[in-house]
């Protein structure tokens, strides 16, 4: 995909509400939301980890707040697939015969008062959704 379709999609995806909700959290903090830098649901998570606001503790050992800092910037890179990293948290779930049953429940999202409670859900939602998946899964595959 070329750079330029990247913005593009970028841009389309985030006026998704989900992201609108992720973009009116990130205008509470410091961090404010742009428009060229990822998707907002990417950007309110890194927001939290890069800023120490989060720790990401994993029970498994496996993942540190640094290593998921790192994989959420590699989604949001250049090279990235944007309607992938989306679909992997808005369409995909624990239940795949439930269609309903997405990672990210965007009613519990909307009900997160403060921008920390609303990162700490989507990482916790990315971490199940990454355990969850075998590696030939991962956000970064598919969707050419």
């Amino acid at each position: 995909m070329n750079l330029l379709k990247t913005y593009e999609q970028i841009d389309k995806l985030n006026k998704m509400p989900i992201n609108q909700v992720a973009k009116r959290y990130l205008l509470m903090t410091d961090q404010k939301p742009d428009p060229d830098g990822g998707l907002y649901i990417y950007q309110l998570m890194e927001w939290a980890l890069a800023n120490g606001i989060l720790e990401f503790h994993d029970p498994t050992g496996r993942r540190t707040s640094s290593g998921m800092l790192e994989f959420i910037q590699s989604i949001m890179g250049i090279g990235g697939n944007p309607q992938r990293a989306m679909d992997f948290l808005t369409k995909e779930g624990p239940d795949e015969g439930d269609p309903t049953a997405t990672w990210v429940d965007p009613r519990e999202f909307l009900k997160m008062g403060t921008p920390e409670d609303a990162a700490s859900y989507l990482i916790d939602c990315l971490f199940q959704a990454l355990i969850d998946k075998e590696p030939s899964d991962r956000v970064g595959d598919g969707y050419d």
